[in-house]
């Protein structure tokens, strides 16, 4: 969480995009995956809250907005709300969160993933054993869908497996097939 509290003028330079001076009010620093995020309000821009800034597509420094002596907070809460049903740290327009089956096919898999949790959400709902339609272990995760979640799970290759509901399943089939297309000679 930001403590100090004070409005910074920040350049910012998204991918392909150009280069966008924002007035910002700060409210936390996150990392994930090796990368740092700050997240905030950026005057002007949608969401109100929880806009989301790559601290190293930060170009040059912040300066302080010393004449802005109205700092913009977020709700109480907000951000525990905001980070609870997601893995990482964006947000896709119109997901909401869903229970979601993930099958782990090997046993070192699913002791991985079982003690590195893909979301704090996940419990075992069958475990690792040899069951009468196969031999694995199944865990359920309450998520919103986005690229962390996609990529945590492929990130176990034919480890894992997304059972169900069919939606989720046909977006990783479809990721899967995009995949194996570009590895054909």
């Amino acid at each position: 969480t930001i403590h100090s509290k004070q409005v910074l003028s920040i350049n910012y330079k998204p991918y392909d995009e150009e280069l966008v001076t924002l007035e910002f009010h700060p409210h936390l620093l996150k990392e994930h995956n090796g990368r740092w995020f700050l997240f905030g309000h950026a005057t002007g821009k949608e969401p109100d809250f929880g806009y989301n800034l790559a601290l190293d597509r930060i170009v040059g420094e912040p300066i302080v907005l010393r004449e802005i002596d109205e700092y913009i907070s977020a709700p109480k809460g907000f951000y525990d709300d905001f980070f609870k049903n997601i893995v990482g740290v964006s947000h896709c327009k119109d997901e909401m969160p869903t229970t979601i089956v993930v099958r782990a096919t090997n046993h070192k898999v699913f002791k991985l993933v079982e003690t590195k949790k893909i979301h704090h959400s996940q419990q075992v709902i069958r475990p690792y054993a040899l069951h009468d339609d196969g031999e694995y272990g199944e865990f359920e995760l309450f998520v919103e869908i986005n690229n962390e979640f996609i990529g945590r799970v492929l990130q176990m290759g034919d480890g894992l497996v997304v059972v169900s509901p069919a939606k989720i399943r046909n977006i990783f089939k479809q990721r899967i097939l995009n995949m194996s297309e570009l590895y054909k000679d």
